[in-house]
């Protein structure tokens, strides 16, 4: 009998005789380099192995396993071991998530470790996860609160078993993954849903159902959304005739083409031709391709990295979520109205936009934006000089966000020349902060961590180190744990919240914080969040005068 509490459990899937729950023990986000292995002991518990991106094989006790692509999956049953070797052209980057279940009725729960119900990736030919569930994955990463935490790996399962949790059912997912390939190869041909649903070996009506479970979209409507798309490349590169687009997209004649274009567009086939001229398509942070302007002049941007747009130079009409940065923000953007979080549609439209970039890892906010505009999905936990050069594409300031960037390396390197002779040699530091009720976090990829991390600048404490080489933005810890993480140098970062400033208050009379050596030492510094923590490039900018001053102050 397995004593160990299951907090938040919730049945995931109903067995013979009982029904299964799940409890998150750990979840770690992982990058191999081109070629690179991880070997894995045998462990007490289940463990999900996603590839979130490049591929990887995977080698188990008993047989080897390509995880060939982004969304691919594997199940590591309990007692086994595993080795994950990346491909040898490119990185993988991929979680762990270790989980404990229990079988059980109302009145008796056990621990269970057989593998063969929880099987349902374990396939031949590894199942391709839909990007929902990746994107719950990211939710559940980024998530630092213990309850919460569960709850997303709660959702996550039941997306996973929503499929099925059989052999049976993954199988005829697969056979339905193939179908969605080959429309995607011979959108052309004349094909009907029965004739796809018979080559899947389903009845219509269970392939019409996995299909949409998979893509969101019923048969009919994904094959002429994919032809629409096809049209729309054809139409901008080509000056056929319209019946021959339309037979080369497949459909079956120049009306029903116009018609079903105009509905899905708004705009008659040449229409668009003309009128996209002056636009490109690019690809967003879900893989979406949508047509932007090509140099767009009321953007709307809502997101934590609105000092981005300030470094290349552009004035956005609305935005949401950096209002905290307003005082700082303020000269360089000028009047900016507050669309809100989440985006209150009404003060979308009056702004009456050309481009609006969201800051979301869901397709359906994107959507109800796009009524009112072009809509991208933005990823503003990306790395600085990635996110800079997407949004040189976005605005059509490529040459601006390459000039910046050249230029703030250039600053940062010089930075760190000139506090050579301040800083010992091999000097760590750790980034804490204070947020969200009083609760403590320690940074890694983000906010003032990512400006101290340099190659010449302050090496990251062990415990930190592996937050970074897990790409791990940041970490909820007690104030026992401080010791931990510690460096030689401490930054502490408050927020504007009184429970933020109380708690700091609190820390600075502990023992835990008193008896660190930066702290002895004087060389812990208390800062504030808005010109320091943000990873915007308008404060990384901004931290190249602030710090050295910090620095020298207490030398």
């Amino acid at each position: 009998m397995n004593t160990q509490p299951y907090e938040l459990i919730c049945p995931a899937a109903a067995l013979a005789d009982g029904r299964l729950y799940f409890r998150l023990l750990s979840a770690d986000k992982r990058c191999l380099a081109p070629g690179a292995g991880e070997c894995a002991q045998a462990a007490a518990s289940h463990r999900l192995i996603l590839i979130e991106e490049g591929a990887a094989t995977l080698a188990l006790e008993d047989r080897t396993r390509r995880l060939p692509a982004r969304g691919a999956a594997a199940l590591i049953p309990p007692g086994s071991g595993f080795e994950l070797r990346s491909a040898s052209e490119g990185r993988t980057a991929w979680s762990c998530l270790a989980f404990a279940a229990a079988i059980g009725t109302d009145e008796r729960v056990a621990t269970y470790s057989h593998a063969v119900d929880l099987a349902f990736l374990a396939q031949t030919d590894t199942q391709a996860l839909p990007d929902r569930t990746l994107r719950q994955l990211r939710r559940l990463e980024r998530e630092t609160d213990p309850a919460w935490r569960q709850l997303r790996f709660q959702e996550l399962m039941l997306m996973l078993f929503a499929g099925g949790d059989s052999r049976k059912d993954a199988d005829a997912a697969a056979r339905v993954e193939a179908a969605i390939s080959a429309m995607k190869q011979d959108y052309a041909e004349p094909l009907t849903v029965r004739d796809l649903a018979a080559a899947a070996k389903l009845p219509l009506h269970r392939f019409a159902a996995i299909f949409r479970q998979l893509t969101g979209s019923r048969p009919l409507d994904y094959l002429n959304e994919l032809r629409i798309e096809r049209a729309k490349d054809k139409l901008l590169r080509s000056a056929e005739p319209l019946r021959e687009i339309a037979r080369l997209t497949g459909f079956k004649d120049e009306y029903y083409f116009s018609r079903r274009f105009r509905q899905k567009t708004g705009l008659a086939p040449r229409q668009y031709a003309r009128s996209a001229g002056s636009c490109i398509r690019v690809t967003d942070a879900l893989g979406r391709r949508v047509d932007i302007p090509l140099r767009p002049q009321r953007i709307v941007y809502q997101g934590e990295t609105f000092g981005d747009l300030v470094a290349l130079g552009a004035k956005p009409v609305g935005g949401s979520v950096f209002w905290d940065q307003r005082a700082v923000l303020a000269e360089h953007v000028g009047l900016v109205e507050d669309v809100g979080w989440p985006v209150d549609p009404d003060a979308l439209a009056r702004l009456g936009p050309d481009l609006i970039i969201m800051a979301c890892d869901e397709e359906d906010p994107c959507v109800s934006a796009s009524r009112i505009a072009p809509t991208v999905a933005f990823d503003t936990f990306a790395q600085l000089d990635s996110r800079l050069l997407k949004l040189g594409e976005l605005l059509g300031r490529q040459a601006e966000a390459e000039r910046w960037l050249e230029s703030h390396r250039e600053r940062t390197e010089a930075m760190w020349q000139q506090l050579a002779g301040e800083l010992g040699e091999e000097e760590t530091a750790a980034v804490f902060t204070i947020a969200r009720g009083g609760r403590l976090f320690v940074m890694g990829t983000i906010g003032l961590a990512a400006t101290l991390y340099h190659a010449s600048g302050f090496r990251a404490p062990t415990a930190v180190d592996r937050l970074l080489s897990h790409r791990q933005s940041y970490l909820e810890i007690a104030p026992e744990q401080l010791r931990a993480y510690a460096g030689d140098r401490i930054f502490l970062v408050v927020t504007d919240e009184p429970a933020s400033h109380a708690a700091a208050r609190a820390l600075a009379s502990a023992e835990t914080w008193r008896s660190l050596p930066a702290v002895r030492q004087g060389r812990a510094y208390q800062v504030g969040a808005v010109g320091w923590n943000y990873g915007d490039a308008l404060t990384s900018s901004m931290l190249l005068d602030k710090l050295p001053a910090l620095l020298r102050r207490s030398s």
